[in-house]
């Protein structure tokens, strides 16, 4: 078997362009002694002269016409291989996926669209919502990055701060308690709206394996004091996202617990009631997560900075 010297197929490849020893020697910037001794050795590798002399210059012969196009293609993509790959946002078609829940969605997703398409008009984004399979995703890379507020994270997956927010009850400026300072205790005795939004996300294994990544329960409604059912207080009603639930809060007489800047976003809109009574486990600090794996692509650092710049003013507020 015969093992190839890149060194010599590089020789080769620009001998077929040039047609002359001279002017190769001077591009690979070595003597003409030593290109003529490359042309040598790859003769006896491949079992002809490749090239013969003529009055114009060398002139290749049919075996090195049919090597010099596969050589080249090799050739490119061994510097492919080996050069570090490059994104320029400014010329990129790429598009990217990302996991998100609809409460960060509505904060940051606006003005990362905004931001690449003066930034990077012909990248896209495929955004879809936080499913269970979430830690499988970015194991396989179809989800390049996911944003929420996450826990128990494996050492593979990096993860980097954005922003926090705290949560607060919530009710219509019509609701009885609208004009006084209720407590915790007063607003629990309320009518709830729960948000189911409490699950892991499980890693799919060969070997049965229930690694899971977990969803910190901002907006639950199974028995925590906060959004369950408190004292046996019967729930009216569930929903599954904190946009839904605003809604139906500003027509009714239930109250929730949501996140501050989620219930100020739509507070004068829809006539909510924002109350300043503690809250348990109040603090949520919201992350983007990555597989290390793709930690180097130059691509996804642009992504990450994108989604820091563009979560900025929610770190200053």
């Amino acid at each position: 078997m015969i093992t190839p010297d890149l060194n010599l197929l590089r020789v080769f490849d620009l001998l077929f362009e040039e047609r002359s020893v001279s002017r190769t020697a001077q591009r690979l910037g070595l003597t003409q002694s030593a290109i003529s001794h490359a042309l040598g050795r790859l003769r006896d590798t491949v079992g002809d002269p490749l090239f013969t002399r003529s009055a114009g210059g060398l002139q290749p012969t049919a075996r090195a016409e049919e090597l010099a196009p596969q050589l080249r293609e090799i050739l490119v993509r061994i510097r492919t291989a080996l050069n570090p790959p490059v994104f320029d946002p400014l010329t990129s078609s790429r598009t990217f996926t990302i996991a998100v829940g609809s409460y960060v969605c509505r904060l940051v997703l606006p003005l990362v669209v905004e931001i690449a398409r003066e930034t990077a008009p012909g990248v896209s984004f495929e955004i879809h919502n936080l499913d269970q399979a979430l830690l499988d995703e970015l194991d396989q890379g179809t989800v390049d990055v996911a944003l929420g507020s996450f826990s128990d994270v494996p050492a593979r997956i990096g993860i980097g701060s954005l922003f926090h927010d705290t949560l607060i009850w919530v009710a219509s400026n019509r609701h009885p308690l609208a004009d006084e300072a209720p407590d915790a205790t007063d607003l629990g005795a309320q009518p709830r709206l729960g948000i189911v939004a409490d699950y892991p996300f499980r890693a799919l294994r060969a070997d049965g394996a229930g690694e899971r990544i977990n969803r910190r329960r901002i907006i639950g409604d199974t028995g925590d004091p906060v959004n369950g059912a408190l004292n046996g207080h019967r729930v009216p009603a569930r929903v599954y996202d904190g946009d839904t639930a605003l809604a139906i809060v500003g027509r009714t007489d239930l109250v929730t617990v949501l996140p501050r800047r989620l219930a100020a976003l739509r507070e004068e809109e829809l006539g909510l009631r924002l109350f300043d009574a503690p809250v348990p486990d109040a603090d949520i600090e919201i992350s983007l997560i990555w597989h290390k794996r793709f930690a180097r692509d130059p691509g996804l650092q642009w992504l990450h900075d994108l989604f820091s710049t563009a979560a900025d003013p929610l770190q200053t507020e």
